[in-house]
This record gives structure tokens, sequence and C-alpha cells, in this order.
């Protein structure tokens, strides 16, 4: 009887349950081994943005002229005119300088939008933040090569060909630090 039992068990499961194999991994992902550093249309990489800027400029000039004039008195009609001499000296010197420094720093996510025939990566990201009615834009893009993509999926922006960095901020805070319509006036016409 226990022998009945045992074999009608396994009867049961054996038309009852499906014993189809499963993997673990789906057909769309890749496999443990292949590489997942970004290589296609559409990949994310963090640009790592530490870009720093300095720059002075200096000028000096100075000018000096003079210019002596005779007239002599006035002959026929214009005898009323007297005759005079006169002296016109011109000195101006004037110095000027300006220094300007920058630094930003961020973190941005960026896809990649173009593979070149060399394997090139065209990289574009944009971060956007809004506080307080305050908003602050970042936009980057630049040529990558895949070689300078780390294994994490980033890249310092130093390493970037042709980048081009935007930081922008638009709201109250941008709208003080702009000349009034006034001030703008007196610069053109002064």
């Amino acid at each position: 009887m226990k022998k009945g039992f045992i074999t009608l068990g396994i009867l049961m499961l054996m038309f009852c349950i499906n014993l189809d194999a499963v993997s673990l991994w789906e057909n769309d992902t890749m496999d443990m081994y292949s590489e997942t550093k970004a290589h296609r249309l559409g990949d994310i990489v963090t640009i790592i943005i530490n870009e720093t800027s300095k720059a002075t400029s200096k000028a000096a000039s100075s000018t000096k002229g003079e210019n002596n004039m005779t007239l002599s008195a006035g002959t026929g009609p214009f005898k009323f005119l007297p005759g005079t001499t006169g002296k016109v000296e011109n000195d101006f010197a004037g110095d000027a300088s300006t220094a300007r420094s920058g630094d930003l720093q961020a973190k941005i996510t960026a896809t990649i939008v173009k593979i070149f025939s060399n394997g090139n990566f065209l990289i574009k990201g944009t971060r956007r933040v809004t506080v307080n009615s305050e908003i602050q834009e970042i936009e980057i893009s630049g040529i990558a090569r895949p070689e300078d993509i780390l294994q994490d999926n980033s890249i310092q922006s130093a390493y970037l060909a042709d980048a081009n960095v935007k930081y922008n901020g638009r709201g109250i805070v941008g709208d003080i630090q702009r000349p009034g319509l006034l001030n703008k006036l007196f610069q053109f016409l002064f």
C-alpha cells in the first residue's frame, strides 16, 4: 500500500507540474560577463564638473600733445580782426584693469546622443533646480573618448573635448544683480 501511494504521488507530480527549465537571466538583459560601461546611444554617463577659470587684463595708456598757432592781423575787409597767438596742450594718462574668476562644481547625469565613426561619444546633459522661485540651470555637452569613461560610468569634465558648460540663474536674486533701466541709460549717455 505504501508503494502504491509513492507511485501515485510520482505519477501525479509528472502529469500535474510543468517541469520547464527557467533561466534566472532574461533574454533582453546583459549577462554577468558583459561590459556595463556606457557604450551605446542613450546610455547614461555622470559628468563630474570641476571647472575653475581666472582671467586678468591690464591696460595703460598716455598721450601728450601740444599745438602752437599764430594768426596775423586781418587785411582788407578783415582789418577788424586782431592778430593773436595761442597754444593748446593735451595731456592724458589712463590705467585700467579687470579681473574675473569663477568656480563651478557639480555632478550631472548626461546621455550619449551620438557615436562618431572613430568611436567617440557626444554627451549632453541638463540639470534644472528650482528653489524659492529661483531657477538654476546647468547645461553641459562635449565629446568623450570611451577610455576616459570610468567603470562607474563617470567622467571628469576636463576630459571632454569641445566642452560647453553653461550655468544660468533666473529669479529674484538674479534680477537684483542686473543693472536697472536708469543705470543702463546713464551708462549709455555718459
